[in-house]
């Protein structure tokens, strides 16, 4: 048989058996074709075959998602202007650097600044001469809604060398349950020689001031003006010594406003609480006494619709149901007018609301055409120690504190935090001896007075 007829042979062979194998291919493409894809191709068939119509095909729109977080698309914030306030300095020496910026999509309340690593705007900045070579160039950073961020150099300046610069550092810290009150201190270091301090000025940076005689002061921030979600403030203090020389101190403080914030971001006005004193007492008769300032921000006086009381006890993990309560009854009105608000005066006697926690005053009303919500809480303090029980001090010298902090301030009872005042005001300079009983790293109760 030849090579030819060999061929010819084969393929008539192979040929049924190929048109088997196409005819079982298409009949498993046709059951495995996605039902979608066949329902648009019977949908395309179905209007080729129909007139044309003169109004144009509607397109199907598939709803998309909002953005996570608004930075996806938020403009970054524009810089306009970082200025020095001196071309030269010692090295050590303040300067003050100021940032102009703005947005392009009308979202200024959203600005905030970090000046050479720290919060604020404007804010001093030291700069020091390094071996090395130059020193490091000072950044400013804006952030706008979203963390979107700016960033951009300090104009270079000067540093000379002239010796021991006289530093004037500035302090603050935050009260617990009064988050819009600071205390600050400022501490010379390097002063000047023979340089005693005898007065201190403060400025706060929202008009108001102060003197005092000791390198402290406490300041409230609650009727500060919100104009966007953050406020930008310089403190400054001068220190004056005995010979009517002085020594100037600054320090940036950026306050988020949090009134501000819950508008901005809920459309709610919020009705905050100021409570004095800031940590409820009960007297020797076990009655509890607390006066609470209702206030908020919004221009317009807020109606209160209703008000929620809700206790929580000792000895149990979760509160009582909500109770309703007409707010002129709790409050004595139920209006809380734009400024200073109401102050409302609470006077629990002892056994009145055995075993409770703590009661919690739910806000709801309106200001205008916005809802406003708040919420404050009466809280017991805890039982005073005894000597059956109580945890011991097994420190000397913070025994000593102890003694010294009850003679100064006529009370039997003080707290950590009274100790820790008196102790930035300096009166526990004096040093420790065995007169004073903290010389000795011993267990004993000290039996001397400071």
């Amino acid at each position: 048989m030849t090579s030819r007829a060999w061929k010819r042979r084969f393929r008539q062979a192979l040929a049924p058996s190929l048109a088997l194998l196409l005819v079982l291919l298409a009949v498993v493409l046709i059951l495995r074709w996605p039902r979608a894809l066949r329902t648009d191709v019977a949908a395309a068939r179905t209007t080729t075959d129909r007139p044309a119509s003169r109004d144009p095909p509607r397109q199907r729109v598939t709803p998309s998602k909002a953005p996570s977080a608004p930075s996806e698309q938020e403009p970054r914030p524009v810089i306009d202007e970082v200025t020095v306030e001196k071309s030269s300095v010692c090295a050590g020496e303040e300067n003050l650097v100021r940032v102009k910026a703005h947005t392009t999509n009308g979202t200024d309340a959203h600005l905030h600044y970090v000046i050479a690593g720290r919060a604020g705007n404007p804010a001093p900045v030291r700069a020091y001469r390094s071996d090395d070579g130059p020193p490091e160039p000072l950044q400013v950073s804006v952030f706008g809604r979203g963390t979107v961020v700016t960033s951009a150099p300090v104009p270079a300046f000067r540093i000379k060398e002239c010796g021991q610069v006289p530093l004037v550092v500035l302090s603050h810290r935050r009260l617990v349950n009064r988050g819009d009150e600071f205390d600050f201190g400022v501490t010379v270091v390097h002063p000047p020689a023979g340089f005693e301090p005898m007065r201190y000025e403060w400025r706060f940076g929202d008009g108001a001031a102060s003197a005092t005689s000791e390198p402290v002061a406490r300041h409230s921030y609650a009727n500060l003006e919100q104009k966007g979600l953050y406020s930008e403030l310089l403190v400054e203090v001068e220190v004056i010594g005995k010979s009517r020389q002085r020594l100037r101190g600054r320090s940036a403080l950026e306050l988020l406003n949090r009134a501000e914030q819950v508008l901005l971001e809920r459309g709610v006005v919020l009705i905050e609480a100021e409570l004095t004193p800031r940590f409820p007492e009960l007297d020797s008769q076990g009655t509890l006494h607390q006066t609470v300032r209702l206030f908020h921000h919004s221009r317009q006086a807020v109606r209160l619709e209703r008000v929620l009381l809700e206790r929580r006890y000792k000895k149990a993990s979760v509160a009582s149901p909500p109770q309703a309560e007409e707010p002129a009854r709790v409050l004595g009105s139920s209006t809380i007018p734009e400024g200073r608000g109401i102050e409302v005066s609470f006077v629990i006697p002892k056994g009145r609301e055995p075993d409770v926690l703590a009661l919690t005053y739910t806000l709801a009303g309106d200001a205008g055409d916005k809802p406003a919500r708040g919420a404050f809480s009466l809280i017991w303090p805890p039982e005073p120690p005894t000597r059956e029980n109580h945890r011991p001090v097994t420190s000397p010298a913070f025994k000593a504190k102890i003694r010294a902090a009850q003679r100064l301030l006529g009370k039997p009872l003080v707290s950590a935090e009274e100790i820790w005042d008196l102790e930035r005001r300096g009166a526990f300079q004096q040093p420790c001896t065995e007169a004073t009983g903290c010389a000795r790293e011993t267990n004993e109760p000290i039996e001397r007075p400071f």
